[in-house]
């Protein structure tokens, strides 16, 4: 789905994944969507789609960080409310992630960071941001104690940056810290 961007500001946003975790689920991505509709959870977060979408169409339009913040975490979160009580339940993120997120959400809003947060089926977090405040993100993921590896992409357009030998993503920080 193309959502319109007049002032390009997909193309400009910057995108970071931390790695906690490499290791293969124990619910793959398949699973979880296909077993999404058991959830209590989950026909209140399809019903609300359509007016999240418009919210999030809007704050890109006006490039509102603190309303795409509160969209996209919002959304990550009810997501992972769905997956956790599907059946199977998928729990994708582990304690490291979580601890992450309180970390990097009170460095944003302690430093007035234009960043969110957001995780897809697994534990390792995706970070949205301005590109104007790209190294301040990185600096505070680097000084994460839990990661393991980060993932940057130069705009929000497309996949990370791929790496031909590791068939995957490329790192530009491995490993971010000795633990």
């Amino acid at each position: 789905m193309q959502i319109e961007d007049p002032l390009g500001w997909g193309a400009r946003m910057r995108h970071m994944v931390v790695v906690f975790d490499a290791k293969e689920k124990e619910v793959s991505s398949s699973t979880g969507h296909r077993s999404a509709g058991t959830s209590l959870f989950h026909s209140t977060r399809v019903a609300g789609a359509p007016a999240t979408l418009d919210r999030l169409k809007a704050a890109i339009k006006t490039e509102s960080w603190p309303e795409l913040s509160a969209i996209v975490e919002a959304d990550a979160t009810i997501m992972h409310a769905v997956m956790q009580t599907s059946s199977p339940a998928a729990c994708y993120p582990t304690q490291a992630t979580m601890e992450f997120i309180q970390y990097f959400v009170a460095a944003r809003d302690k430093h007035g960071l234009r960043a969110c947060w957001t995780l897809d089926a697994g534990p390792n977090p995706h970070l949205i941001m301005h590109p104007d405040d790209a190294v301040q993100v990185r600096n505070l993921v680097l000084a994460c104690p839990h990661g393991r590896f980060l993932y940057e992409a130069q705009d929000c357009t497309g996949p990370l940056v791929g790496d031909a030998v590791a068939r995957g993503p490329k790192a530009i920080a491995q490993p971010l810290n000795s633990a």
